[in-house]
C-alpha cells in the first residue's frame, strides 16, 4: 500500500514509518523542512511542503492509498491556552486541506 504521512518526521512518526516499511508498505512523508529528514529513516520518500497550505505535495499525495496526519506542533510541551490553540487549529488545517482527495479512494487518519 502507498502511505503518504503528514508529520512524518516527528515522535509519532518515527515510530510509525519503519513499521510501516517493514510491512511492505511504500512510503512518502511530508515534512516542513526535508533537509536532515533523510538520515531519520531510510527507505521513504520525502516531499517537502507545509501540510497547513496548498502546494504541489497535494498532486504527490493524490496517488497514495492513505494519508496520515501527524502534522502539528509537539504535545510535550506547557499546555497553555495558546499552546492548545495552536495545536487544534495546525491539526485542523491539515485536514482541511485534505479535501483534495478523490471522496472515492478516501481513507483517513488524523491526529487529535
Amino acid at each position: 500500500m502507498k502511505v503518504f504521512i503528514t508529520g512524518g518526521t516527528g515522535f509519532v512518526g518515527r515510530s510509525l514509518t519503519p513499521s510501516l516499511t517493514r510491512a511492505g508498505h511504500e512510503v512518502t512523508i511530508l515534512s516542513r523542512s526535508g533537509k536532515g529528514a533523510e538520515k531519520l529513516l531510510s527507505g521513504v520518500s520525502f516531499i517537502e511542503g507545509d501540510p497547513t497550505q496548498k502546494g504541489n505535495w497535494q498532486a504527490v499525495a493524490k496517488d497514495h492509498d492513505v494519508v496520515i496526519n501527524l502534522a502539528g506542533p509537539s504535545i510535550f510541551t506547557r499546555w497553555t491556552e495558546e499552546t492548545k490553540r495552536k495545536m487544534r487549529e495546525s491539526r485542523v488545517m491539515a485536514t482541511r486541506i485534505d479535501r483534495y482527495w478523490d471522496a472515492d479512494k478516501r481513507r483517513f487518519t488524523g491526529s487529535k
